[in-house]
């Protein structure tokens, strides 16, 4: 049964969601997203190939809906285990239409979430809130590092992520959302995000200033 506070929360963002669909709301953020201009197609001596099979949401009009752009990227390097890029951009995100988190597109696409930990990744000039995740289905395993922005606010869950996008209907206006997700075979989480936090942390450096806009909300 769920507590006093869920239900008093849940009621908050129902009466947000009700208010975003009565009214006009203005535009928030929205800075705009052109993956070709922001992501490298070398990071180091990782090298961008076509992707193949990918984790996403089902196709359907609401993902349509949520996402402007949707990026996504394969690297490959002689010595380590390829890595996967998904970036999803939505110009506005209200109660109806959000990023999807990976954790729930990998349940959905049948993995088990082993593990879910919400850390500070050290991929900027101050630790940014992010998530790391383990996840398998049959004989596949993987671990992923992401990290979810709503405007100016770096959502670590879904709640945080609903909060954030409460706090813009709050204020009358809907904000951007970016989603950036990094996925890698791996047995576990200890010998992998450090490839990955790593590789983040390279690919913002040469993204640039634009970059650092879209993946931060920042200059």
């Amino acid at each position: 049964m769920p507590d006093r506070r869920t239900v008093i929360l849940g009621g908050c963002l129902g009466l947000f969601g009700a208010a975003a669909g009565a009214v006009r709301l203005r535009p928030g953020t929205d800075i705009g997203f052109d993956p070709t201009s922001v992501l490298p197609q070398q990071v180091d001596g990782w090298r961008a190939v076509a992707p193949q099979e990918v984790i996403l949401p089902s196709p359907d009009l609401l993902s349509d809906r949520v996402y402007d752009e949707l990026a996504i990227k394969a690297f490959v390097h002689p010595e380590q285990p390829p890595i996967t890029l998904v970036m999803a951009y939505g110009a506005r995100q209200d109660y109806t239409f959000q990023l999807h988190r990976p954790e729930i597109c990998y349940t959905a696409s049948g993995f088990d979430i082993l593990e879910v930990q919400e850390r500070d990744l050290p991929i900027a000039a101050h630790p940014l809130p992010g998530n790391i995740m383990l996840a398998e289905r049959g004989s596949r395993r993987e671990a992923v590092l992401y990290w979810a922005r709503i405007s100016d606010v770096f959502a670590q869950s879904l709640w945080g992520q609903r909060l954030a996008v409460a706090r813009g209907i709050g204020h009358w206006r809907v904000d951007e959302g970016v989603l950036l997700r990094l996925s890698m075979p791996a047995e576990d989480l200890a010998s992998s995000v450090p490839t990955l936090a790593a590789f983040a942390r390279r690919m913002v450096e040469l993204s640039g200033a634009r970059g650092r806009q879209v993946f931060f909300g920042q200059p």
